[in-house]
């Protein structure tokens, strides 16, 4: 317990003496659990700090430029198609920030997304792909304010050549082109012809004919085959005009995407394509004009200065990114998934190239394959991360494990790499020291996901991951045993020494070791991949588990939540266990206390992240695929787009300083022995901690010219941690105690 005796000082400051009895926070403090998305912990790769760190990675990407703030500049939103994730930067400063509170001003998306202006009222609005074919978002967003969508057309509709109106349907995996053709000063539309492909259909936009003005989507369909052209089914084979075979047996369409612009100035639009099949992109120069299009030739592997080169299928995007007024060339894959033999780079693959013509007549020349990327945390895809002070220095290092790495070779394996903190738990900075921990790389494993857990119950932390064999489809749990001395040492683990635990589980099928009946072992928590069921395994003895129930909790089967992700830890404040989980709906959940529930039925907390933009909850989109591990009651969240997210508590006062916030706060003496003061001309709160995190006082407040006094005597000596609360925002001092 702890209890006050209250003097006045010769300071004439209250003084208020606080006697520690017990070493462990109060069971039953309990708090709201809420999260923020916070950017301010510092991450150095090469010795460069990077700018946006904990921006979560970025894979397939499709670049828009649109004032996302109110403040009159355009600023860059960026959808995954791996992950149906919207990334949303601010332009500060002619630089871009991550601000992901904007994302949550966007309905969810899935497939593509283009921003134009189709009603000429100078704001961007928003088109996206969906199973029904396009949804569109008129932009109503009023001056100075944060951007705002009204629902437009849902699908959209077009006049086909009978005169019905039919849906206006573009493949999934295709780009449509959604620009001016006609130079009328309405957007018209351009896409294959879904499923069969081959040719361009052209359909016309007849707002201005019909009304006057571009207020209205309002498509008829002009042609099957604009600009005169086929593309026979294989890279790079075309046919034009006359010419009636391919020149190869025509396939079905497998997915292709358009960028019509101006490249020669002459008021109609060409055309830059990205195939399916072709690893480059081709470009079609418009011999016809704005109202009939003609092509009769092709130029292959452009840009000139250096040709796209992904595996397959690039994806091309114009706008400026490096705020010269003249829109770039930026060049992504258009993949779901990197499912053609591990062949694409998805940590290098942003394309940017530099616009050194004009917008009239662009000339592009290439500057880097990884545009933001080399500006965050990108480790490819599957980023799965843990924890563990890996030099024993009191503090928690960051390991990030990934599906794998492309070699110089072109061959893929998986990695972990060790970021050390180089600050502490109260305020962390991570540098990245070991590209390939272990050396696993040469166990040629891909998709790795670790857990650091005390598996044989000898006090030390122990390595657990799950581990696909190249080629096979047969995941396994390896561990390696902590072979340190103490478990105060460092860890040590010997690659020799790699064992299998004899559970049979299935690709992207995700596990989590913790005692759930208090026997002092291990047991299991399985996340199954197919259904995103969670089943419950015993330990009974010598790592041998048996089933003990399905659908725990009732999270059973549901298609829509596949790739069930885990970790447990208290992120409330009560000190009892509590379950997070991520899934491919893209939201994270927290089930309180649920290990005295387990037969029952849980209950997520909803609205689990705090919008500061907003200025309320909501539940925030993080893509498909997320892996969550609690970090000091907060959360880090590894992203299939091969990044992370940090996640803030925003209510319980532990964990992650704010660095650019200070108090006024004294402690005193320090060094200290059997006692310390704390005095501040705020009203503030605080909490004690450990050099290992470990709570031991709740929270109390101190109030402006008031003094405590803390005694110490039953302390052990060491280095402890004060942290110190005014609102959301968090400062902590050190305090050595010497007995």
């Amino acid at each position: 317990m702890i209890f006050y005796n209250q003097v006045i000082s010769h300071m004439q400051k209250l003084t208020i003496i606080i006697f520690l009895l017990f070493f462990y926070s109060f069971n039953g403090f309990t708090q709201e659990t809420s999260f923020m998305i916070y950017d301010s912990i510092s991450v150095s790769i090469g010795g460069i700090d990077l700018k946006n760190p904990w921006a979560g990675g970025l894979n397939a990407s499709q670049f828009n430029k649109v004032d996302l703030d109110g403040d009159g500049k355009e600023d860059l939103a960026v959808f995954d198609r791996t992950t149906q994730k919207l990334s949303t930067f601010l332009n500060v400063n002619n630089d871009f920030k991550y601000a992901p509170e904007y994302e949550d001003l966007f309905p969810k998306m899935q497939y593509w997304m283009l921003l134009a202006d189709y009603n000429c009222d100078g704001k961007k609005d928003l088109f996206f792909g969906t199973n029904s074919g396009i949804t569109s978002y008129r932009n109503v967003t009023e001056d100075g304010d944060k951007v705002s969508w009204e629902l437009a057309k849902d699908p959209i509709k077009t006049t086909g050549f009978s005169g019905g109106s039919l849906t206006l349907k573009v493949d999934i995996t295709d780009v449509p082109a959604i620009v001016d053709l006609d130079n009328d000063g309405d957007l018209d539309i351009l896409n294959f012809i879904p499923s069969v492909g081959g040719r361009v259909e052209y359909h016309k936009n007849l707002s201005m004919e019909n009304t006057g003005n571009c207020d209205n989507l309002e498509f008829q369909k002009i042609t099957n085959r604009w600009g005169d052209f086929e593309e026979c089914g294989t890279c790079d084979s075309y046919i034009f005009g006359n010419e009636t075979s391919c020149r190869v047996a025509q396939i079905n369409h497998a997915g292709s995407a358009l960028l019509a612009l101006d490249m020669d100035d002459d008021g109609d639009k060409d055309l830059i394509l990205g195939e399916v099949s072709c690893n480059h992109l081709v470009y079609f120069e418009n011999k016809g004009d704005e109202n009939e299009a003609v092509f009769d030739t092709v130029i292959l592997n452009i840009p000139i200065s250096q040709p796209v080169n992904f595996h397959v299928f690039p994806a091309s995007f114009f706008e400026d990114v490096d705020f010269d007024g003249k829109k770039d060339l930026l060049v992504s894959p258009n993949l779901f998934a990197n499912d053609v033999g591990f062949m694409t780079n998805f940590s290098q693959s942003n394309w940017y190239y530099k616009n050194i013509g004009t917008n009239e007549t662009p000339n592009f020349n290439f500057e880097k394959k990884d545009f933001l990327q080399n500006e965050m945390i990108d480790l490819g895809e599957g980023a799965s991360p843990a924890l563990l002070d890996a030099d024993a220095d009191g503090d928690l290092d960051l390991f990030i494990a990934n599906k794998g790495d492309q070699q110089s070779d072109s061959s893929f394996y998986a990695t972990i790499k060790l970021f050390e903190n180089t600050g502490s738990d109260l305020l962390p900075a991570f540098e990245l020291v070991n590209v390939d921990y272990l050396g696993l790389s040469t166990l040629n494993f891909i998709e790795l996901k670790p857990q650091f857990t005390d598996l044989n119950n000898d006090g030390k932390i122990d390595l657990v991951f799950t581990s696909l064999v190249k080629n096979s489809s047969d995941l396994a749990i390896r561990y390696l045993l902590n072979e340190a001395a103490t478990s105060t040492d460092p860890p040590v683990f010997n690659l020799d020494n790699i064992q299998l635990i004899n559970l049979a589980i299935e690709r992207l099928d995700e596990v989590h070791f913790i005692d759930l009946d208090a026997d002092n072992d291990q047991d299991l928590l399985l996340g199954k991949n197919r259904g995103g069921e969670l089943i419950q395994y015993e330990n009974t003895g010598d790592l041998n588990f048996t089933k003990v129930r399905s659908a725990v909790g009732g999270i059973g089967f549901d298609n829509t939540k596949r790739e069930l992700s885990l970790d447990v830890a208290d992120m409330d404040g009560d000190e009892l266990p509590d379950l997070i989980t991520g899934d491919r709906s893209g939201e994270i959940m927290v089930y309180s206390n649920f290990i005295n529930d387990l037969e029952g039925t849980f209950s997520p907390i909803e609205n689990l992240f705090f919008n500061n933009t907003l200025g309320k909850n909501v539940n925030h989109n993080f893509g498909t695929g997320i892996y969550p591990v609690a970090y000091q009651k907060n959360l880090i969240l590894g992203s299939e787009a091969g990044g992370l997210t940090f996640l803030k508590n925003k209510n319980i006062v532990s964990g992650i300083d704010d660095p650019k916030v200070t108090f006024n706060v004294q402690v005193f003496p320090n060094p200290a022995k059997s006692s310390f003061k704390i005095s501040t001309d705020e009203t503030l709160s605080f909490q004690i901690f450990d050099i290992l995190g470990r709570e031991i006082s709740k929270p109390q407040s101190i109030s402006p010219n008031y003094e405590i006094q803390i005694q110490t005597q039953s302390w052990v000596s060491g280095l402890y941690f004060i942290k110190f609360q005014k609102g959301h925002y968090s400062f902590s001092k050190k305090i050595i105690i010497g007995n």
